[in-house]
């Protein structure tokens, strides 16, 4: 009926509507009744931000530490005028579309564009994997390797050539994790393509060197800050396994992947340069967990590389779910209609454990902190769960901030804030000491030298 009334392209523009709705809205799913951000690095990114904005020494780490990203976010803030809850809020549901259309784009001239934006579309955020629903430097990152792979496998015009130059480097200075994925990815390209396409991978390698040694001379300074052994104690996340993977990816989008590959192996068409990069970037994964692991970093790596593990996972699955099809339009639509099934099932279970860092009390009484208390009082002692949203909301210090990470002395400055605490706000001198003016708590204050100017809110007498 619906081929006798539209043509099979203006389907397809239907179908991809409907799938730009079904993103936006999964990936604002777990926002809906939260307007805050959902993430420790999204609320440490607008600390970045305000830095920059107030012209402060926000980026005193290494280039490639982020810095691409929260000139990204400033610019937006300048550009809209939106509040930081309303631009973490919408943006991230509006990149999750571009990144669906973006692999359409890539995988369209393949023959199974829909299908791969659909298992792309499924695709898990995580607070640990993150993902394209939450706004932090990965998920732009992600979008520089779709725009790569776009150019790498659909133009070799010289235009491209300075253009990835510019699309690698820019990758490299917004998040300093993801693009030595893509740079591992791009050479093995080079390395499929050198026989059939010489001066293409020629020039493809000179530009990636090129940008490498840039990013190498950049970074070198900050090695040794950086690259550093932990001990054990820092490793608190779950290995990964088997058992873990198909939990975040799903059993029948890696049933479709495996088909896909399959496909592309046997038939050696343009694709399967992205099947060789998966089944190394796997290799690379389970390395870094095996012999790598008590390198500072690595675990961070591992876990970015999964979350572009599976974009490519999703591309490559495009082409099985594509050959479902040839069975015919019922077995196609029932496989398609479980697939969503499960997927949005695991979505809303996924949203449903998303942290809140703090409720809409502690955001207005924040808000009147930055609002009414004047730079003399600069720096407040509060749980630690929140003092980072403290710090994002007021432009204030905390005495102590949960993204300093595992350490001792983060372990004894935890410890003395929870003494603090249990000692009902009585020890003055430790206010003094650490130039503390500031305390929120929702326990008792039994100390004459805190005058108490809101519910919550107290500080300390000048």
């Amino acid at each position: 009926m619906l081929t006798k009334r539209f043509n099979r392209h203006q389907l397809e523009i239907i179908a991809l509507i409907v799938l730009i709705v079904f993103t936006f809205s999964i990936a604002f799913l777990p926002r809906y009744y939260y307007k805050y951000p959902l993430h420790i690095d999204e609320w440490n990114c607008i600390i970045s931000a305000n830095s920059l904005l107030h012209g402060k020494n926000a980026m005193a780490t290494a280039p490639g530490s982020d810095f691409g990203f929260i000139t990204f976010l400033c610019g937006l803030k300048t550009a809209t005028g939106l509040s930081w809850p309303v631009i973490f809020r919408y943006t991230p549901s509006v990149i999750s579309v571009i990144f669906v259309l973006l692999v359409y784009a890539l995988t369209k001239k393949w023959g199974h564009g829909l299908e791969s934006a659909f298992l792309a579309s499924l695709l898990q955020a995580t607070p640990r994997f993150l993902g394209f629903h939450f706004l932090v430097p990965m998920t732009v990152a992600l979008i520089c390797v779709l725009i790569s792979f776009i150019l790498l496998f659909h133009y070799r015009k010289n235009f491209i050539y300075p253009l990835l130059f510019v699309i690698w480097l820019l990758a490299f200075f917004v998040h300093g994790t993801t693009p030595l994925i893509l740079y591992l990815l791009v050479f093995v390209y080079v390395i499929l393509t050198f026989k059939k396409e010489f001066w293409h991978s020629m020039k493809l390698l000179i530009v990636l060197c090129s940008v490498v040694s840039i990013a190498s001379i950049l970074i070198f300074p900050y090695l040794n800050m950086n690259w550093v052994f932990l001990d054990k104690s820092s490793f608190f996340l779950t290995p990964l396994n088997v058992k873990f993977f198909f939990n975040l990816y799903g059993y029948l989008p890696f049933l479709f992947f495996v088909l896909g590959a399959f496909i592309l192996l046997f038939r050696r068409e343009d694709e399967y340069k992205l099947v060789v990069g998966t089944f190394l970037l796997i290799l690379v994964i389970m390395s870094l967990g095996t012999f790598f692991q008590r390198l500072r970093g690595i675990q961070a790596l591992q876990d970015r590389s999964i979350s572009c593990l599976t974009i490519i996972m999703s591309i490559i699955g495009g082409r099985g779910l594509k050959k479902i099809s040839n069975y015919g339009h019922i077995v196609y639509t029932v496989v398609i209609i479980v697939t969503l099934l499960l997927a949005v099932n695991i979505q809303v279970t996924t949203a449903a454990n998303y942290y809140h860092m703090i409720d809409e009390q502690e955001y207005e009484d924040f808000m009147w902190i930055k609002e009414n208390l004047n730079e003399t009082y600069d720096k407040a002692i509060l749980d630690t769960w929140k003092a980072v949203p403290f710090v994002a909301i007021t432009d204030k210090k905390a005495y102590l901030l949960l993204s300093e990470g595992a350490s001792e002395a983060f372990t004894e400055k935890n410890r003395k804030t929870v003494e603090f605490f249990q000692d009902n706000c009585k020890n003055t001198s430790f206010l003094t000491e650490n130039r503390i003016s500031i305390v929120y708590t929702t326990g008792r204050c039994d100390n004459p030298d805190l005058i108490q100017v809101r519910e919550r809110i107290y500080i300390l007498k000048c």
